[in-house]
């Protein structure tokens, strides 16, 4: 039996009409005891969550950006319909996580022995319960599936992979605005996209739209995935998202006429796919390369961290970094206010900096307190 339904408060997420407040906030309460671990939990009566949190140095309060930022990109494609329901979103420790995951994906290796983080999670929709091991990302990609399902059941209507995922990956990466809004940037899917094009090996649209959800996670993933980013990324830099999901609902050329979801493309950009190929091409050379690791003279830290499910843990300081205001163990949640949960994520929002600026750094002391905010001078990274 999936250890998922042992525990009986899960019940009420897949609960029609949905359950009050109260009884979901006892409910989420009730899957924290369960969780153990020092797992907390909180609802969110906006998007219809129930979520608890069992990584040790985490809280539910702490998945508050990722929902927002799920949100926010979600809603650049299509306005969010009115929860149905309850989900569940469920941000587990390592032992929680292989005990969970392992029956809903067939005892996968990968889960059950290997790499803890090799599967960061996914969405099931037939049980509506996202499960996670890392906050972040991973969490924001899931979130927007949750959002896009509801979407789905309100039309009454599949969308195929490349659309589910594609959407997905947007919220991946993500900054600040100096208004605080939240905004799309590349990730490294844009260079996996960029190299497949110089190779050649970027493909059309028409045969990545027709791949099967079996086949598009299971078939050179990365390179799927990429092939997907870069086709969202292009119809957001473009305003042709919410064109596109429009497209997809309607009657004529839409996913009722062609389940591969071309023909709206089509008409949300205005070109046929041969010349949507040359364009996205076309556009992708002109991109930047996006860092992934912290070159010499790049703007830097200067310190040692460690990606943990916490979050990035401070491990080590380069000469004279001791004295900046941070200690062995504490825990690096946020750049001038964007909240930062792995290395790649880090290594992006360094680069939007120059050596010698001064940043907002927010950290979680190993020993506990309450999140404290230091000023930073970063360096240039050295050889």
């Amino acid at each position: 039996m999936n250890p998922l339904l042992v525990i009986p408060a899960l019940a009420i997420i897949s609960v029609q009409p949905s359950p009050a407040p109260d009884p979901a906030r006892e409910a989420a309460t009730r899957i924290s005891e369960a969780l153990g671990n020092g797992a907390t939990s909180a609802i969110d009566e906006a998007d219809g969550l129930i979520i608890a949190v069992s990584i040790a140095g985490l809280t539910a309060e702490d998945t508050a950006f990722d929902r927002r930022a799920a949100r926010t990109i979600t809603e650049l494609a299509f306005d969010l319909p009115k929860p149905d329901g309850w989900d569940g979103v469920l941000c587990l420790d390592e032992r929680n996580f292989r005990r969970f995951t392992a029956p809903l994906l067939g005892g996968r290796d990968s889960v059950t022995r290997g790499n803890f983080f090799a599967v960061g999670g996914f969405y099931d929709r037939d049980s509506r319960r996202l499960v996670s091991n890392r906050l972040g990302p991973n969490l924001r990609h899931e979130l927007v599936h949750v959002h896009h399902e509801r979407l789905q059941r309100a039309q009454r209507i599949r969308h195929p992979a490349w659309v589910i995922e594609g959407l997905g990956t947007l919220a991946e990466s993500v900054s600040l605005t100096d208004s605080g809004d939240i905004r799309v940037e590349p990730s490294y899917r844009i260079n996996i996209a960029k190299r497949l094009v110089g190779a050649g090996q970027f493909g059309s649209i028409t045969d990545f739209a027709g791949l099967t959800p079996a086949s598009f996670v299971k078939a050179r993933p990365l390179a799927a995935y990429a092939r997907a980013f870069a086709v969202f990324l292009y119809l957001e830099r473009h305003g042709q998202l919410r064109p596109f999901f429009g497209a997809l609902a309607d009657p004529v050329r839409g996913l009722s006429t062609d389940p591969t979801g071309l023909l709206a493309l089509e008409q949300a950009t205005e070109m046929d796919t041969a010349t949507f190929d040359r364009a996205l091409t076309g556009w992708l050379r002109e991109q930047p390369f996006v860092p992934e690791e912290v070159r010499p003279g790049m703007a830097s830290l200067g310190l040692e961290i460690s990606n943990e499910p916490r979050g990035l843990i401070v491990t080590g300081f380069a000469r004279g970094r001791r004295s900046i205001g941070l200690g062995s163990g504490d825990a690096i949640t946020a750049i001038d206010g964007l909240p930062i949960r792995e290395l790649p994520e880090l290594i992006l929002v360094l680069s939007r900096y120059e050596p010698r600026t001064e940043i907002e750094l927010t950290r979680r002391p190993m020993s506990g307190r309450p999140d404290e905010t230091v000023r930073v001078e970063l360096i240039p990274a050295g050889r």
